[in-house]
């Protein structure tokens, strides 16, 4: 209204910043107070080096880890990374060891009944 002398609102300066949606939660399961996605295991050097990381404090983590690898490698045939399934089996007994509790998991022994009855 400028004939009468009111002042005339400024509107508000435009964002600086676009706010961007949150992505769907993954899906997810938890060991112990630790969360651990559903975890494709097509990315094995990724996938490879977490479980590194994780095998000295969290060894069930480490295995879960290297089970995803095995399943993508057995499910989708990829015979490619045979001597890789071997070595990521080996490494699951060895840290079967360290494990005390699988809680919802199965056990190293179970598992690998399961890849025996795949085959």
């Amino acid at each position: 209204c400028n004939d009468c002398g009111c002042p005339v609102p400024v509107p508000d300066p435009p964002p600086t910043t676009i706010p961007i949606p949150a992505p769907a939660p993954a899906p997810q399961f938890h060991v112990g107070d630790h969360v651990i996605y559903n975890i494709d295991g097509e990315d094995y050097e990724l996938i490879n080096y977490a479980a590194d990381l994780l095998r000295e404090r969290y060894p069930l983590a480490a295995v879960l880890l290297l089970r995803s690898m095995i399943d993508f490698a057995v499910i989708n045939r990829r015979s490619a990374r045979n001597k890789y399934v071997v070595n990521h089996l080996q490494d699951c007994e060895r840290l079967d060891f360290d494990i005390d509790d699988y809680g919802v998991f199965p056990t190293h022994e179970r598992y690998r009944e399961t890849l025996r009855n795949r085959s």
